[in-house]
C-alpha cells in the first residue's frame, strides 16, 4: 500500500474523531442536538421520529457513522492534494482549507435541511456555526497528521 494512502486514511480517521469528539463534546455540556453521526444518519434514513427528533436506531448511527468518516476520508485526499502534494504544507494553508471545507459544510448542511422532507427540529444556525468551527480543527488535525 501507498505510504500517501495511508496518510489520507490516518489523516482522515484521526481529523474525523477529534472533530465528531468535540462536537459530542459540546452537544453533552450544552445539551443540544448535534450529535453529527445520529444527525446525518437520521437524515440519511429517513428515520426522523415522530417528534422531529434524531433517531439512535443503530441503522441510523451505522449509516451515519460511515458517511461520516467516507467524507472524511475525502478531506482528507483534498487536504493532501492541496498541501501535501503540492509541497506547500503549512498553518495559512491549513486555516485556507479549514475555511473551505467549513464553508462547503455549511453549505451543505443547509440544502440538505432545506430538501429534507422531514429534518429533525435542531437549531440549524447555531449548528451550522459549530460545524464550520469544527472544520478548523478538523483541518488543523490534518496538518499534525501530515507534519509527522
Amino acid at each position: 500500500m501507498n505510504f500517501d494512502i495511508v496518510r489520507c486514511v490516518l489523516g482522515g480517521v484521526i481529523a474525523t474523531m477529534v472533530m465528531t469528539g468535540f462536537l459530542n463534546s459540546f452537544a453533552f455540556f450544552f445539551e443540544k442536538k448535534f450529535r453529527v453521526v445520529p444527525l446525518l444518519g437520521t437524515m440519511l434514513t429517513g428515520e426522523t421520529t415522530l417528534i422531529k427528533g434524531i433517531s439512535f436506531s443503530h441503522r441510523a448511527v451505522f449509516i451515519g457513522l460511515v458517511v461520516h468518516y467516507f467524507i472524511g476520508f475525502v478531506f482528507s485526499v483534498l487536504y493532501y492534494l492541496w498541501s501535501v502534494k503540492r509541497g506547500s504544507i503549512s498553518m495559512l494553508n491549513t486555516l485556507l482549507f479549514g475555511v473551505c471545507i467549513g464553508t462547503l459544510a455549511v453549505i451543505a448542511w443547509r440544502l440538505f435541511f432545506y430538501v429534507h422532507s422531514r429534518p429533525p427540529r435542531i437549531n440549524l444556525a447555531e449548528y451550522c456555526k459549530l460545524i464550520f468551527v469544527a472544520h478548523l480543527l478538523f483541518a488543523m488535525m490534518l496538518f499534525v497528521v501530515y507534519t509527522l
